[in-house]
């Protein structure tokens, strides 16, 4: 069952900050979204989507992420479902399920890999070590201000997937 559409977005933890909840219909990186501080942030997005479930004879469902950047905790109906930080990036939540609609929340955490290119080409200090931050192995202190947008949060349509135990 692809969960495609009806998402809303809220950055929960952001810097810079970025405030407001935003209709984004899919699942897409925030880096994608027409919000220029969203290109070089660093933490947390909340999508949430609230979906009926289908009357169809499974035992459990498994909730499929699709592509995350980077890690991801997942909320069915308020309660704490778990953390997923590897691939596949996928979790059990049939027993969290209710007959009719359901709240499905996922709150992505991102590197910070963006907000240190932007700080480096803003020439904000953000090294709080002398010879400790990043730097290259000759010894040199980095540069991280050439680093493209990486993408962040939710990158791919997310699916539920019924299970039929034999």
């Amino acid at each position: 069952v692809s969960l495609q559409h009806g998402w809303k977005l809220e950055f929960i933890q952001s810097s810079p900050a970025i405030t407001g909840t935003f209709e984004i219909d899919r699942p897409v990186s925030w880096t994608n979204l027409d919000i220029p501080s969203a290109k070089t942030n660093t933490g947390t997005a909340r999508y949430s989507t609230e979906i009926n479930l289908p009357d169809t004879k499974a035992d459990s469902w498994i909730l499929d992420l699709g592509d995350v950047r980077e890690s991801a905790r997942v909320y069915v109906n308020s309660k704490y479902a778990g953390t997923l930080w590897a691939v596949p990036f996928r979790i059990d939540i049939g027993q969290m399920l209710k007959p009719g609609k359901n709240l499905i929340e996922v709150e992505v955490t991102n590197l910070p890999a963006n907000r240190i290119a932007d700080m480096d080409r803003s020439q904000i200090k953000w090294r709080i070590f002398k010879n400790a931050n990043m730097a290259r192995l000759n010894g040199e202190k980095s540069d991280y201000s050439s680093w493209g947008t990486i993408p962040s949060g939710l990158n791919s349509n997310v699916f539920l997937i019924p299970v039929k135990y034999n």
